[in-house]
């Protein structure tokens, strides 16, 4: 089961800050340096200090990034700028969003939840992790001792119970609201009538949750619960510590603002790559066709089916086909996959589930980028050789540039592909999700103490 609970949240007092928009920020990891400076100069409470603070070539192990964002928030909490609600709550959390030329709206909840070991319990990875982030989270983790964004989770509620509960109980609330660089509005409110919770835990503890963005931030949880729980030497004993929870938002999976975006995947510095060797090469195992490069220019960065999906629509190709885009300088080809897995199913994993090898991401890079191209798996996991961009746009620019040598052009994978994965005890390869939009850090928080 989900066990969640409602808490007491670390919230911007608007008559310190003014607008939320000015001190709210996107997750850590998708902060350019451009609007990284932007967001220091917008406001001085701007939440970035905390979750992505500025570095000193004096920076010791007392003074550092990370007992600086400490001290921000101690400071924040003392003047009032931020205060922590009084009343234990769970916070409705709705975006209104535009992609391509449809206006999209999301609705979950914030609350906090018992962390379980992955394997298990009810919460279910889908992607790989990296070290080297879930190591710069647990530094922040154990300076703050808060929890300042929500992991991004999705669960199955096909009689939308949630979602009607939510509905009801905001109605006659004032939400907090925050527009943030995307154009995106995001809205707060604070549900503390305890018969709503009751309805809403019951409903939780019969689903599983499906971590959709955020696992660096949840598998730093886990790795803070187990240091606090050996330092008080109290790892085994059932005795509940706030050390047991982390603040995650849930969306039912069936919400229809439920949108997953592309990542692509631009290669470089491989030593005597030959584009034309590696088109050949694709064409021992796909069907591999040059497309006018016309068709880029209406392809937009901005949707779940880019060119690629909407060609292979338009020209009737089998159900269950893998079609991937390949752009090379000056010229873009696609690669269709017209028999399935099973056309290379010498070069996939038989041990992995058949959802695993189904995936296009999967298929990508086994076949192509480890076999074709020779990249290994511990250098796919290294990213070396590999970038990653969600814009078409900038995975073509970058090849053109002369930098990079080619740009393998993504569909996204659904939000049913993500859960037959999870649910098969698999997890995709990293990168290979893209829920849009992402959530905003700063509308509340959770202080472990």
């Amino acid at each position: 089961m989900v066990d969640i609970r409602p808490f007491q949240g670390l919230r911007y007092a608007a008559q310190e800050v003014g607008s939320l928009d000015a001190v709210t920020c996107p997750p850590y990891d998708v902060i350019s340096d451009a609007l990284w400076d932007e967001l220091y100069r917008r406001s001085e409470y701007n939440v970035v200090r905390l979750v992505l603070g500025k570095t000193s070539e004096d920076d010791d192990e007392f003074d550092n990034r990370y007992t600086r964002a400490a001290g921000f928030l101690r400071q924040w909490r003392a003047q009032g700028v931020l205060r922590q609600d009084t009343v234990p709550a769970i916070y409705a959390y709705e975006q209104q969003f535009t992609v391509g030329d449809r206006r999209y709206s999301r609705l979950g909840f914030i609350a906090s939840v018992k962390l379980q070991e992955f394997g298990k319990g009810d919460i279910l990875p889908h992607e790989q992790t990296l070290s080297k982030p879930k190591a710069d989270r647990l530094l922040l983790l154990r300076s703050t001792r808060t929890n300042l964004s929500p992991v991004f989770g999705i669960f199955e509620d096909s009689e939308g119970v949630t979602d009607r509960v939510l509905r009801e109980q905001i109605e006659n609330l004032t939400p907090d609201t925050a527009v943030d660089d995307t154009g995106t509005v995001n809205r707060l409110w604070a549900i503390t009538d305890p018969a709503a919770i009751s309805t809403v835990r019951q409903q939780m503890k019969g689903a599983q949750a499906l971590i959709a963005d955020g696992h660096h931030r949840y598998e730093t949880s886990l790795d803070y619960r187990r240091e606090v729980r050996q330092s008080l030497g109290d790892e085994d004993r059932g005795q509940e510590l706030p050390c047991d929870f982390a603040m995650m938002m849930f969306v039912n999976m069936h919400d229809p603002g439920l949108v997953v975006l592309p990542t692509h995947r631009v290669i470089y510095g491989l030593d005597g790559f030959d584009p034309d060797d590696f088109v050949r090469k694709c064409a021992r195992w796909f069907t591999v066709e040059q497309v006018d490069l016309s068709v880029l220019a209406s392809a937009s960065d901005m949707t779940p089916d880019p060119f690629l999906d909407s060609w292979s629509r338009s020209n009737r190709l089998p159900a269950g086909s893998t079609v991937f885009g390949l752009y090379l300088p000056g010229r873009l080809y696609l690669l269709k996959l017209e028999g399935g897995p099973s056309q290379v199913a010498s070069m996939l994993d038989q041990s992995r589930s058949e959802a695993w090898r189904s995936l296009d991401v999967s298929i990508l890079h086994s076949v192509v980028i480890r076999h074709l191209l020779g990249i290994s798996e511990a250098d796919q996991v290294a990213q070396s050789h590999i970038k990653y961009t969600r814009s078409l746009h900038e995975a073509v620019s970058m090849v053109d540039s002369g930098i990079y040598q080619a740009a393998l052009l993504m569909n996204a994978p659904t939000v049913a592909d993500v859960a037959r994965v999870s649910r098969s005890g698999e997890k995709m390869p990293q990168k290979s999700t893209y829920f849009y939009p992402k959530l905003l850090t700063g509308l509340v928080m959770r202080p472990l103490d």
